[in-house]
């Protein structure tokens, strides 16, 4: 990236500019080289003019939730802008009013746990136990137990890559199976959720707390690897080729659940790429189905 460029992009930018990040420490997989530029705008009228500026200069960005759902080159992210917006306090904003709860896309997933669970509504108990923000959770529709967080939104506030602010409601919306938002900024979702006894909720989410306990490994790692195939799913097809336990360096498939890759402490990201192509191969020669990553490589 051009020197000049940079000198530009601070001189506007109320935020903060850093250089040569380590992508490890900013996620979940706890894998992966130094970004070569990682901003966090102040909020969303600083991040409209950065884009504006990435827009006429051909600059191309990714934009970091929680980091949960990510894995980065060991080579880093060059040539490309980071934007960070859990980073700042403006986009880590939630409100509850009545039945609805809005929040930023930086609020963590946990925070919007508790506040549903603080306010008695009822809607989100699925989301107990997975990590990272707002933004990120919609961006790829996240979901569990046969429900999706894009099911429970009434409107959402996302920004182009102009830097244009345009808002939706769920009916204009065309989201499925781990298909959410692509291509635009998610700023802030309002939830619908229902009224209920604050115990049910939380007996609720104690539930799926411990099936997740029981049968997702501890460790680092980014979640489900694959997507499921129609009603099958990806974790019992690694399971039944006897996938489970591969490794590769310090990567290896978790022996408890079969669409997780844990860092057991220093795997670097071509270890997880070929496990990744590794299962891949063996599922289509094996089972001729084509698996699809829900996991993100940048």
């Amino acid at each position: 990236m051009l020197k000049e460029r940079k000198i530009q992009m601070e001189k506007f930018i109320n935020g903060k500019v850093s250089y040569e990040v380590p992508m490890a420490l900013r996620t979940t997989f706890k894998i992966g080289g130094k970004a070569e530029v990682f901003i966090v705008p102040d909020d969303e009228s600083d991040l409209a003019e950065l884009l504006e500026f990435l827009y006429k200069n051909e600059m191309e960005y990714f934009i970091l939730g929680g980091g949960s759902n990510v894995l980065v080159s060991d080579s880093g992210i060059r040539e490309r802008i980071v934007i960070h917006l859990p980073g700042s306090s403006y986009f880590r904003k939630i409100a509850v009013n009545d039945d609805l709860i809005m929040a930023r896309a930086g609020v963590s997933l946990v925070k919007l746990m508790k506040a549903a669970v603080d306010n008695s509504l009822s809607g989100l108990e699925f989301l107990e136990g997975i990590y990272g923000s707002v933004g990120g959770a919609l961006n790829m529709n996240a979901g569990a137990f046969g429900t999706a967080i894009g099911d429970k939104i009434f409107e959402v506030k996302v920004m182009n890559k102009r830097g244009k602010i345009i808002k939706y409601k769920r009916d204009d919306l065309s989201l499925g199976y781990r298909q959410g938002l692509k291509g635009k900024i998610i700023l802030e979702v309002v939830f619908k959720l229902e009224k209920a006894r604050k115990i049910n909720i939380e007996n609720k989410c104690k539930e799926y707390r411990e099936y997740r306990k029981e049968t997702q490994p501890k460790g680092r790692s980014a979640g489900c690897v694959f997507k499921n195939s129609g009603k099958l799913s990806a974790g019992k097809i690694i399971e039944e080729l006897g996938l489970k336990g591969l490794s590769r360096g310090d990567a290896y498939i978790s022996k408890k659940h079969g669409n997780f890759i844990i860092n057991r402490k220093n795997a670097k990201a071509k270890d997880v790429l070929w496990l990744i192509d590794r299962v891949k191969k063996v599922v289509k020669e094996e089972k001729n189905i084509v698996l699809d990553l829900e996991l993100e490589i940048v």
